[in-house]
């Protein structure tokens, strides 16, 4: 088998995407990150799309949307090392601010994609 019979999965864009189920997004990650798939956030995304976060470069234009476990209420047993899974997922100074801020909310917290490339999200190249 030569390099020439590997094929590199095609980026993914991501533009209009208001999240989902956290774990069907986390298996889209992995599937990504075994592919070594470059994904691009470059408008919206929202919720369990944020995950993205930990690979993903962001483009300034691009806005994030952050909340609460949804399913989870905050007095449950299992909300705080849930939105701790979430936030392992965000470079380190938007975690300690969606652990400070945006996990208490349950309406959607925005931040604009230059803000995150700010407190250490990945830039897409020019």
């Amino acid at each position: 088998m030569s390099t020439a019979d590997y094929q590199i999965a095609a980026p993914l864009y991501i533009t209009h995407d208001l999240g989902g189920p956290l774990p069907e997004y986390e298996a889209q990650y992995w599937s990504a990150a075994f592919a070594s798939r470059e994904v691009q956030i470059m408008g919206q995304c929202y919720s369990a799309c944020t995950i993205w976060l930990k690979s993903a470069c962001v483009t300034p234009g691009a806005t994030l949307g952050f909340h609460h476990a949804r399913g989870i209420p905050p007095n449950h047993r299992d909300w705080d090392s849930t939105t701790h899974w979430i936030a392992s997922y965000y470079p380190p100074h938007i975690a300690q601010w969606f652990l400070s801020q945006a996990r208490y909310s349950a309406a959607v917290v925005p931040m604009s994609g230059a803000d995150a490339i700010r407190m250490g999200a990945r830039a897409c190249a020019a």
